[in-house]
């Protein structure tokens, strides 16, 4: 692409993709900001505003900010719309974020009852299927144990959510071995349904075809 396009920026934040972009003289690589805010400092220049910074810190998992998790909570019930965001306060958000955040905690412990044990990766670990609150399942999921995997089936495929808790092990590396990505304790894949045998119960092992990784 580089070779063909006039102008070519590559903004990213995933630990997979680090080696791959290393000395790219149109990248700008930073492990320690979201997506969100590393566009905007490279169109803009200036502290990203008040939703980003939140949205950076739900992003990062970091939990740094003054309500967050309320103000994330609420976030997420609106639409992607930049004038809806626009209008929307910290205050009006925390207000709605405590009974979204509640309904949240909830609807998580519900999901984990239908946990099912699997042997992955020479380990045996928690696995559940669910496309939403992903990683606020792998928090409840992951501590005292190597990894959990969350999943669900959409358009053809089977997507792979695999979390660890800090200190645990790198799912990013087991990530790129099915040709995912991700983050050193929150990474992904996804493999063809074609391929993707049974879903995954107690005992079992996924089928999860390796892709040879590009050296």
């Amino acid at each position: 692409m580089a070779k063909e396009a006039t102008a070519l920026q590559v903004l990213d934040h995933h630990i997979t993709a680090q080696d791959a972009l290393r000395g790219l003289p149109y990248v700008h690589f930073d492990l320690d900001k979201s997506g969100a805010v590393l566009a905007w400092e490279w169109a803009h220049g200036t502290t990203p505003p008040w939703l980003l910074q939140y949205v950076q810190d739900k992003d990062l998992w970091a939990w740094k900010l003054p309500n967050s998790r309320e103000i994330n909570a609420g976030l997420n019930s609106y639409p992607y719309d930049f004038k809806v965001w626009d209008s929307l306060d910290k205050e009006r958000l925390e207000q709605e974020g405590r009974a979204i955040l509640r309904y949240e905690q909830e609807l998580v412990q519900k999901i984990i009852r239908h946990v099912v044990w699997v042997q992955f990766e020479g380990e045996t670990v928690p696995c559940v299927q669910s496309a939403i609150l992903t990683s606020q399942i792998g928090e409840q999921l992951s501590p005292g144990r190597p990894f959990c995997l969350i999943w669900h089936d959409r358009h053809g495929r089977r997507h792979f959510s695999l979390r660890s808790e800090q200190g645990g092990t790198d799912v990013a590396k087991i990530a790129v071995k099915y040709g995912g990505g991700g983050h050193t304790h929150a990474a992904g894949f996804s493999v063809p349904l074609s391929q993707a045998g049974p879903p995954p119960a107690d005992g079992s092992t996924p089928t999860v075809p390796i892709r040879p990784v590009a050296r």
